[in-house]
């Protein structure tokens, strides 16, 4: 009876729980599905199914990126249908006289690989046309009215190779650049194929409500492209190795978001460029923050927020500290060096007096021992917010009488962009509590 009993009871709970299990799944899934319709090009099914996962998911979160990628939706359906309708633009004829590149009419860059390989350029022209001032290490071959194949060289350079090539013809002239990738450095440079490493300097940009504009450096041996290079908030423009990123100024009091992608032609290398601004400051504290406190939090973890606001590089320059218990210390620390999660402290030293004696039995000051300790230390520093963070730290400690350990646990709190303080425990020989503050600079 009481086996029957149990039964009936999960089944309940389970008939309870299911449509909170179910509803929890419900944006996750819709926006997966949405964005797999807009990767086949069917946008406008993406779209309204974005919308669904927007209004009629119980689990949509607050903080979410639907509405970028409805702007993403159809901006692209726009440049789908521009593309169809200029395939279909028969009935516009051509001016008596003109001349296209790539179906361009204006200078333009292509972008080749490290190794040697062929491009074919297309060529639309009222009258005959003609190839000058080709680079070196190009060749022409099978040249027609429409179009000739561009064959050249590898790149014996370990950095990147620029050339132009001119065409002319319909009462006008068109240039086109030229810019191949570096040589690899690999070891295995005896294969046809090349290995790529596609790299960025930064992939995160935080802006405030009046916008900003930044350059991304990008570091490939392959040729490589931008991936929505524009949106609702921003534009990414490729100018040879760097791109430059200008977001917009956000007129409203929303916080908002978006990406692109830096991808080699390939494919087979993508890096992701998040963007975050923050929205229009409506109070004196959001002045005073600079629209800090308004970060997309949900797309940044701790580390990133202590980054942003500490620097990734942090110079302490001097600080003075004290601490009580088994002893009392004071202590002073020097050019202590932050980068990422560690830190070196190779100037840190203490004075004070042990008011233990050997035994441990308390003895207090004036039965005391003094203490002189030079105690270099390495620190790991975990961040947990914006300014905060917590450390560990170890290292020798040397003094008249030999060579001790020093252990040491802390809280530190920053204040503002040139201070900060920890609340530390240290043992020394000693065990003692105490506090600090130093003066430090942040790049």
């Amino acid at each position: 009876m009481k086996t029957t009993s149990l039964k009936l009871f999960f089944i309940l709970v389970g008939i309870v729980c299911l449509p909170t299990i179910v509803s929890a799944d419900c944006y996750t899934t819709l926006r997966q599905k949405a964005i797999e319709a807009y990767n086949r090009g069917e946008y406008d099914r993406a779209k309204s199914t974005f919308q669904a996962a927007k209004e009629d998911c119980p689990d949509t979160p607050s903080n979410n990126d639907i509405d970028s990628w409805m702007q993403k939706c159809d901006s692209a359906k726009r440049q789908q249908q521009q593309k169809a309708n200029q395939g279909n633009s028969t009935t516009n004829p051509q001016p008596s006289s003109y001349l296209k590149v790539n179906g361009d009419t204006s200078n333009s860059t292509v972008y080749l690989l490290n190794s040697s390989s062929s491009k074919i350029i297309t060529i639309s022209c009222s009258t005959s046309y003609s190839i000058y001032n080709i680079p070196s290490w190009c060749s022409i071959t099978n040249r027609t009215s429409t179009s000739f194949t561009l064959n050249y060289q590898a790149n014996p350079n370990t950095y990147t190779r620029y050339g132009s090539i001119d065409i002319g013809g319909g009462g006008t002239s068109i240039r086109i650049s030229l810019e191949q990738a570096a040589k690899t450095t690999s070891s295995s440079s005896n294969t046809t194929t090349s290995s790529s490493s596609l790299k960025v300097n930064k992939s995160l940009i935080v802006a405030s409500a009046s916008g900003i504009t930044e350059y991304i450096i990008v570091t490939c041996n392959k040729a490589w492209e931008i991936q929505h290079p524009s949106g609702g908030m921003y534009t990414a423009t490729r100018s040879g190795n760097s791109v430059k990123v200008v977001i917009n100024s956000n007129t409203t009091s929303t916080t908002r978001s978006d990406f692109f992608n830096i991808r080699t032609t390939d494919g087979k290398e993508t890096i992701k460029i998040s963007l975050s601004q923050s929205g229009k400051s409506t109070s004196s504290y959001s002045s005073y923050n600079s629209g800090y406190s308004s970060y997309n939090r949900s797309r940044l973890s701790a580390y990133q927020r202590y980054k942003q606001s500490c620097g990734d590089f942090e110079v302490t320059w001097g600080g003075l500290n004290t601490s009580f218990c088994t002893a009392w210390e004071v202590g002073f620390s020097a050019l202590r060096l932050r980068w990422g999660w560690f830190q070196l402290c190779p100037i840190e030293g203490v004075i004070g007096v042990n008011l233990c004696d050997e035994d441990g039995d308390w003895v207090g000051f004036d039965e005391g021992t003094d203490i002189f300790a030079y105690q270099p230390t390495i620190n790991f520093v975990i961040p947990t917010d914006d300014y905060q963070a917590i450390y560990f730290g170890a290292g020798p400690s040397v003094t008249f009488d030999g060579v001790w350990f020093k252990i040491e646990a802390g809280y530190r709190l920053h204040w503002g962009d040139w201070a900060n303080s920890d609340i530390f425990m240290r043992y020394d020989g000693t065990f003692t509590f105490g506090v600090s503050i130093q003066w430090s600079s942040y790049y």
